[in-house]
């Protein structure tokens, strides 16, 4: 890991693990999509594995507007997440479960994809890269309208679990 000397290192850290984030979070999706049979979750996951895509695309052009390296750090939030998420499946063959705990584990990644991109717009603006900043806003705004369709899709889910168990 590299010493950090300022604030701009901070925030290239932070670039980095947001870069990959977003394409460890690709992958994720994929797989997610396939342990689900919910269609509206499916259709969110398409939509949000696209949004990934472009994320982790406007990510690249900030790296190379600000000529950052990109380093791949060897521990990931995301990867704990993952890892967590893959043992509760073992514990419970109910498909309805399965998929809250898929649900619970999108909810904790965007939750700190929102968390950083705040924090990286924060030190983009005090290092003055306006234009950068600005495209991180975008960025932010978006997870946040995910979250948002997220939420409101679990509604529904529970409302038809609830609907399931009670048969």
């Amino acid at each position: 890991m590299k010493h950090l000397l300022d604030l701009n290192d901070l925030m290239e850290e932070e670039i980095g693990q947001v870069f990959q984030t977003e394409r460890l979070m690709i992958t994720f999706l994929v797989e997610l999509g396939r342990r689900t049979d919910y269609v509206p979750l499916n259709e969110w996951i398409e939509k949000y594995t696209s949004l990934c895509d472009l994320h982790a695309l406007k990510l690249e052009e900030i790296f190379l507007d600000l000529f950052i390296q990109l380093e791949v750090n060897k521990s990931h939030v995301l990867e704990d997440i993952i890892r967590e998420y893959t043992s509760k499946l073992t514990r419970t063959p109910d498909e309805f479960i399965q998929e809250e705990e898929a649900i619970l584990a999108l909810f904790r990644v965007i939750h700190y994809k929102i968390a950083v991109y705040s924090t990286i717009g924060i030190h983009m603006n005090a290092l003055k890269f306006l234009e950068q900043a600005m495209h991180l806003e975008c960025l932010l705004n978006e997870e946040k309208r995910m979250e948002e369709e997220l939420r409101l899709l679990t509604e529904e889910h529970n409302v038809f679990i609830d609907n399931w168990y009670s048969i």
